[in-house]
């Protein structure tokens, strides 16, 4: 049972940051979230939950849920607010990673830049590719997107897709820079 605070919130929320079991949220005696069954063992996904909790929700709430773990807790603290600040207290939380992302991305397209200006330095271009792939994967391993695309099996089959064309793109830039032959990867593998 989780009890809300009184306060007035133009459209409420509740936010799990690591809420890694199957569970379901009953607002006003209903069923208003299920995440997973709670009758099987198998992987549902990602353990980041916005849940509108509408203006009619009661100050009580009820969540039902299975523990994986007998050892595992169940969940921490939930953050209770509007989507609003639930969206800007992850813009504030992930700004590292943001900013790490905005560098890849930014280094990457100035790598390609050079790439234009001689085309002896065609090996740039693969580098640039490479290191915006990297900001990709940055992205895709995040919270944020969380926010926009709910679906872990989305963006983990993203992650690999973003990590598979990291590695081609890097063997292309290393065999390029040091000698003018067909990249292995793509001779083996293509």
């Amino acid at each position: 049972k989780i009890v809300l605070p009184e306060r007035t919130i133009s459209d409420p929320a509740l936010y799990f940051s690591s809420m890694n079991h199957k569970f379901q949220l009953y607002v006003n005696g209903r069923l208003s979230y299920d995440f997973g069954d709670i009758h099987s063992d198998s992987f549902e996904g990602s353990p980041y939950h916005i849940i509108r909790l509408g203006r009619s929700a009661s100050r009580d709430i009820f969540i039902r849920l299975r523990l994986t773990n007998t050892n595992s807790k169940p969940f921490d603290n939930p953050l209770y607010s509007s989507i609003g600040e639930i969206v800007r207290f992850q813009l504030i939380h992930n700004s590292i990673q943001l900013s790490f992302i905005m560098l890849f991305c930014v280094i990457g397209f100035i790598l390609c830049v050079f790439f234009l200006f001689s085309p002896r330095t065609n090996y740039f271009l693969f580098q640039g590719l490479a290191t915006i792939f990297v900001g990709m994967i940055v992205a895709f391993r995040g919270q944020i997107l969380y926010l926009f695309i709910d679906n872990y099996i989305v963006l983990y089959y993203l992650r690999c897709l973003s990590l598979y064309i990291f590695v081609l793109f890097i063997e292309i830039f290393v065999s390029r820079f040091f000698t003018n032959k067909r990249p292995f990867v793509v001779t083996h593998f293509w």
